[in-house]
């Protein structure tokens, strides 16, 4: 299936929660997860094994997967927080789909396997 095939389905499966897109080749080499935006705004119309559609919550659930008790969420001066804790210094950012991927993106290498 096509990157162009996917977004048609997407556009008319997706839920209003549904923010991130996991998806793979059709050689199963290859696992990613990216926000749906995105990954339609840099498509190159590549062949697709098949997908998933992802909310925030399942994309911190996977996130807490990599990073197990390095990130926590937690909430200062009514912003929701992601606290994470990267070669002993901790940082913290706005608890967002982006920051979520990039935390993702920066823990796995861009490497992802999914287990």
């Amino acid at each position: 299936m096509k990157e162009t095939e996917i977004m048609k389905q997407v556009r008319e499966l997706r839920k209003a929660d549904d923010v991130f897109i996991k998806w793979w080749r059709k050689e199963e080499d290859w696992l990613d997860i990216d926000l749906i935006d995105r990954f339609e705004a840099e498509s190159d119309n590549m062949e697709v094994g098949g997908y998933e559609l992802m909310t925030t919550a399942q994309m911190w659930d996977e996130l807490k997967k990599v990073c197990g008790d390095r990130v926590a969420k937690g909430e200062k001066d009514g912003q929701q927080l992601v606290f994470w804790t990267r070669k002993g210094e901790q940082r913290s950012c706005l608890f967002t789909p982006e920051s979520l991927l990039e935390i993702f993106d920066i823990e796995t290498r861009g490497n992802y396997v999914d287990s």
